[in-house]
C-alpha cells in the first residue's frame, strides 16, 4: 500500500515479486482516493465453454411447418445481411400464400420493400397489416405498420395521409419519436415553423438524444429569428450527443 501523485505526465509503475506458489487470481490491484475506490483489477479464472454450434441456414420455405417459422427465417437473414446466399422475400411470400393477412410479415415486407424504394408495393403490405390488427375497433398496441405507412405515403407525395399515420404511429411510446420527428419534417417543408417546434418538442419528449431532431429544431428556431434559441439547443445537443456531428456544425456556421 502506497501513497502516490499520479496525472496524465506522471504515470505511476510498480513490478512487484509473488511469493512462491502464490495464485494469481487471489490478487487484487486498486486505486482509492479519499477512502473511494475508483477502480480495481483481480485476474478472472474464465470457465472452458464449448464452441457453438455452426450456423445452418433454413430449409427452403416450402419445408418450413409454420407461418411464425417462415417470418422468423426470413428476420434473420435480413439482419444478418448475407448477400449472395439467400434472401428473405421467398420466405415471407411463403409466409404470406398461407396466411395473406398476417401482420408481422406484411410488415416486414413492407420494409424491405421501402429500401428498394417500391413505395406502392409497400404501402399496400402495410395498409394490409394494419388491416388484422385494427380489426373490430382495436387500436394496435404497437406503431409501426403505421410509422412505416408514412414513410411510404411521404415518399409518394401524399402529404395529408403520411400526417395521419404518423399521427396513429405516435400512440405507440416505441414510435412517438420518430413519428412526431416525421410529421415536424411535414411541418418545416411547408414553412410552418412553429408547428414543427411542438412536433420537435415532443419527439424529443420522447427520446432525449435524437440529434436530428435537435438539429432540426435548431434550424427551425433560425427561420423564426431566434438566434440564441437555436445556439442554446446546438449547445444542449453538443452535450448530450456528439460535438463533432457535422449537421450540427453545419447549423451552428
Amino acid at each position: 500500500e502506497e501513497n502516490i501523485s499520479i496525472s496524465p505526465d506522471k504515470p505511476y509503475v510498480k513490478q512487484i515479486a509473488l511469493p512462491p506458489r502464490a495464485n494469481i487470481y487471489d490478487l487484487r490491484a486498486s486505486l482509492s482516493v479519499d477512502g473511494r475506490e475508483l477502480v480495481f483489477y483481480s485476474p478472472v479464472r474464465l470457465t472452458p465453454m464449448e464452441m457453438p454450434k455452426p450456423f445452418t441456414g433454413p430449409p427452403p420455405p416450402a419445408e418450413i411447418k409454420t407461418v411464425e417459422e417462415l417470418y422468423l427465417a426470413g428476420q434473420r437473414i435480413e439482419q444478418f445481411h448475407a448477400p449472395g446466399t439467400a434472401s428473405p422475400e421467398p420466405y415471407w411470400e411463403e409466409a404470406l400464400r398461407r396466411d395473406p393477412g398476417d401482420a408481422r410479415v406484411n410488415t416486414a415486407l413492407g420494409i424491405r420493400q421501402l429500401k428498394e424504394a417500391r413505395f406502392v408495393e409497400a404501402e399496400q403490405h402495410f395498409r394490409k397489416a394494419i388491416e388484422r390488427l385494427s380489426a373490430n375497433y382495436t387500436s394496435p398496441k404497437d406503431g409501426e405498420p403505421y410509422y412505416y405507412l408514412g414513410v411510404a405515403l411521404k415518399a409518394q407525395d401524399q402529404t395529408k395521409a403520411a400526417e395521419d399515420a404518423f399521427a396513429k404511429a405516435a400512440w405507440s411510446e416505441a414510435w412517438r419519436g420518430p413519428a412526431y420527428f416525421s410529421l415536424a419534417e411535414i411541418a418545416t417543408g411547408r414553412a410552418d415553423f412553429i408547428a414543427a417546434l411542438d412536433d420537435l418538442d415532443r419527439s424529443l419528449d420522447a427520446n432525449g438524444l435524437n440529434i436530428r431532431a435537435f438539429n432540426l429544431k435548431a434550424a427551425a428556431l433560425r427561420h423564426l429569428g431566434r438566434t440564441n434559441e437555436a445556439l442554446a439547443v446546438l449547445d444542449i445537443a453538443a452535450q448530450k450527443t456528439d460535438p463533432l456531428d457535422v449537421r450540427l456544425m453545419a447549423e451552428r456556421w
